[in-house]
């Protein structure tokens, strides 16, 4: 018998490696930038979420002290300005005058209440949220008096700046 002078080829041909190399080519650069996208999303979601639990935290403590507050000092304040500063009249759990001042140091919010017993003095806003506006406006009616809060909070990451506005209006249970 004869042996066929034909070889068997079993090997890939130059243009079908560079056309396995093409596809391969756009289907991993489909999936990096699909990776990408998923990562840059995820980081704006946690911002985003970052600054709502901030916003959340900080104006329910506000809401609850000054919603407890007999009276605006109107001559400590900043009203109606940005960045301003916020100081009310109150009572502690005893019963004692208290003063609590809400204001802006660095772009983080603090709280800080004094009575004759004890002091609190603190952040109400996270580290890495920038307050970039307070504002309190004052309503003062003959039957009541209220304060509205304007906050712009911001989170900067490497590629983006998340910025959300939050607005309350609470009025002082001790002014009517």
């Amino acid at each position: 018998m004869r042996e066929s002078s034909l070889k068997n080829n079993t090997g890939f041909a130059l243009a079908e490696m560079i056309v396995y190399v093409a596809i391969m080519t756009v289907i991993t650069a489909v999936l990096v930038q699909s990776i990408i996208t998923v990562v840059k999303s995820n980081k704006q979601s946690f911002a985003s979420n970052s600054i709502k639990d901030s916003a959340i935290t900080s104006l329910e403590k506000m809401t609850r002290e000054i919603r407890n507050a007999e009276s605006i000092d109107l001559v400590n304040s900043s009203l109606n300005v940005t960045n301003g500063i916020l100081q009310i009249n109150s009572k502690d759990s005893s019963g004692n005058p208290e003063i609590i001042r809400f204001y802006l140091q660095s772009n983080i919010l603090m709280i800080n209440a004094s009575s004759s017993i004890n002091t609190l003095f603190g952040p109400l806003t996270s580290n890495n949220i920038k307050v970039s506006n307070l504002k309190f406006i004052p309503i003062i009616t003959p039957v009541s008096s209220a304060v509205k809060i304007e906050m712009t909070l911001e989170n900067n990451g490497k590629d983006f700046v998340k910025t959300e506005d939050f607005y309350s209006t609470v009025i002082l249970r001790g002014s009517y």
